[in-house]
């Protein structure tokens, strides 16, 4: 009876170590010490028990908040809330991380992560399942990730995430230039020009490379042709065949309004 009993006291913490259910108590926590604690988190991080990491390295942050190793364990709690899926708390260790250690050698790993966490905050388990078109939904998460990884570009050319960071750029681009056009087509079925021309300049200005500025453009066109704005029509329509002489886009709009 003894070893049934032991045996089943050893698989409960089995499984509460891979489910990542916490095991350390709090009690236990206010007795450590700075180094106890970070050695611990580390310790327990390398075992994928990312539940005790974050309470390891919560302590220590907030406890030992001048501790030798406070960077480093700054960039495991990050870490430990990423793998944990916690990503409204990665993100807030990120801007934490990044506001305090922002001359890092770490900090493009920070902006890297923080931006990724964005984009997963933005996903909920019906969008991936039914993958429904993410252009109609609020952008703020995406906004925030196409900025941090600009940053890192433009602070971390030579990055080890740069090359990644890059072709999230181009997806999130398109997302955002793909809001644009929606909301400008809805502003020119409604007849509301100056709102719709707008939202197409938006595109030209701020989203030059994607596939979408074509039709931003042919937007522009039609809003300052119903506004008899005839100088600001010929600058567009200038613009649209320079930069794409075989163009359709205006009539393609038109068909598009009925």
């Amino acid at each position: 009876m003894k070893h049934i009993t032991t045996l089943l006291i050893f698989s409960i913490c089995v499984a509460g170590i891979l489910s990542g259910c916490s095991t350390v108590s709090s009690s236990e926590l206010k007795t450590m010490s700075a180094s106890q604690l970070y050695h611990n988190g580390e310790y327990v991080l390398s075992k994928k028990n990312y539940s005790d990491a974050i309470k390891y390295f919560e302590t220590l942050q907030a406890n030992f908040p001048f501790s030798p190793n406070m960077e480093q364990a700054q960039l495991e709690l990050l870490y430990a809330y990423y793998e944990k899926g916690d990503y409204a708390s990665t993100a807030v260790a990120g801007s934490r991380f990044l506001r305090l250690y922002p001359r890092s050698r770490h900090a493009d790993y920070a902006y890297y992560l923080r931006g990724i966490a964005y984009i997963k905050q933005n996903r909920t388990i019906f969008q991936r399942i039914f993958k429904v078109n993410r252009a109609d939904r609020s952008l703020v998460g995406v906004k925030q990730a196409f900025m941090d990884f600009r940053m890192l570009l433009t602070l971390y050319p030579h990055s080890e995430y740069a090359v990644d960071a890059r072709q999230r750029m181009i997806y999130l681009r398109d997302i955002l230039a793909q809001h644009e056009l929606d909301v400008g087509m809805y502003y020119l079925r409604r007849k509301a020009y100056v709102a719709a021309a707008n939202r197409g300049s938006s595109i030209v200005r701020h989203y030059q490379h994607a596939p979408q500025v074509e039709k931003g453009l042919a937007i522009m066109i039609l809003s300052y042709q119903a506004l008899g704005e005839k100088k600001l029509e010929q600058q567009a329509k200038r613009v649209l065949h320079l930069n794409f002489p075989h163009s359709h886009a205006v009539a393609d709009v038109e068909n598009m309004l009925g």
